[in-house]
This record gives structure tokens, sequence and C-alpha cells, in this order.
């Protein structure tokens, strides 16, 4: 009885037992109790898996149009998402606030307590104790689920924040007050099936002017 047969099997990789990451070859073994067979080719096929969780950042308010002055304040948000195809634990939302604003304060716009699970608040670290301008905005988000195909754009949460262009020139190097900052957040994780690390900056950036 002479024919051709096509069989299919999901390869347990598990911590990469079988084949690593980066291996080029690999040896492939079968026995038979009763048939005799020869395999002519054998294709292996690999789930790609990338993390990418995505934070939009969008101009909220400002105080004195789109040109800020030294005093000035406005607020933007921050929108989380999970586009990739695979859940991204430890995930963070880092917003370093560069050295001639000041942080004003931080409330949550959405959480989505069904997939993140209790809400977690924003956390200010200073650049030196005492020190107004600069400093951190950490966001905490746990773990980023897989998401649906029809759901990849679905915000996840939303931070809004208020910032404030500082008045002390003496912290300023440039001759004046005038300069540009730019606000370079960026949210980091791990992918729960890779184990890949990713940092990735927002989507959209802030360009704020004092003068």
């Amino acid at each position: 009885n002479y024919g051709s047969d096509i069989h299919m099997l999901n390869l347990a990789n598990t911590s990469n037992a079988v084949i690593g990451n980066g291996q080029t070859s690999t040896s492939f073994k079968y026995a038979s109790t009763q048939d005799t067979y020869i395999i002519y080719s054998v294709v292996f096929s690999v789930d790609n898996y990338v993390p990418e969780p995505s934070s939009t950042v969008v101009a909220n308010t400002v105080t004195n149009g789109s040109t800020l002055s030294p005093g000035d304040t406005y607020t933007l948000d921050y929108n989380i998402t999970n586009p990739g195809n695979e859940a991204v634990t430890n995930s963070i939302l880092t917003i370093p606030i560069p050295f001639n604003q000041e942080y004003v304060s931080s409330s949550v716009n959405s959480w989505d307590v069904s997939l993140l699970g209790p809400q977690v608040s924003p956390v200010f670290t200073p650049a030196a104790p005492g020190q107004i301008t600069g400093g951190t905005l950490s966001w905490n988000l746990g773990t980023l689920p897989l998401m649906s195909a029809a759901d990849k754009s679905r915000v996840l949460a939303s931070l809004n924040a208020k910032f404030r262009i500082t008045t002390d020139c003496l912290l300023i190097t440039a001759p004046t007050c005038a300069g540009v900052t730019e606000q370079n957040s960026f949210i980091s994780g791990t992918g729960q099936i890779s184990s890949q690390s990713v940092n990735r900056p927002s989507i959209t950036g802030s360009t704020t002017k004092s003068g």
C-alpha cells in the first residue's frame, strides 16, 4: 500500500528546552514498529512573539495656546494599549520630567479593572530631595493582557498629568529661560511568552517651548 501522509504536531519548547534562541540547526529522530517509510522533508514554523506595549500621548490643555512661557501649565493624557501578539508583564510607563519643568499633579482617567486588576496610582520621584524641577513620574501597570484582534486598539488605562514651566532661571544653564525641552516618555515590560524585554518610546511626544 503506497501513498504519502502529512502530519503536523506541536513541539513543546518551554524555556527553550528543545530549540534555543538563535539556534540554526537541530536533529529529528523517528521510528516505527510496523510500517516502512521514509521522511523526505521536515518543515518547521515558529510563532514569533513580540511584546509591543504602547503609550500614546495626547495634549489635553495648555494655559497659553501652543507656546509656553515660564509659569505656564499644561496637561497631557497617556493612553495605554497592547497591540502586540503576547501579554506584557511588569509594564511601567515612565515619564522623565525635563530639568526646566515642574510636576504639578496626576490622576487616573481610566483603568480597566476586569483586565488589569486593582487600580494603581502613579508615583512621582523628585530629581533630588527638595528639588521641584525635573524628576520622574512612574506608573506601574502590571500585566497588559493579550488582546483579541478586534480589541488591539482598546485603551486599557489612561493617565492625566499636569506640568509647569519653571520660573527659576538659575536652574537653567542657558543665558535666558528660552529653550526647547521634550518629554521623552516610554513604556517598558517583558513579553510573557518570549521573555523579551522591551522599552518603547511613546507614539507621540510633546515639545514645550518656553520663552
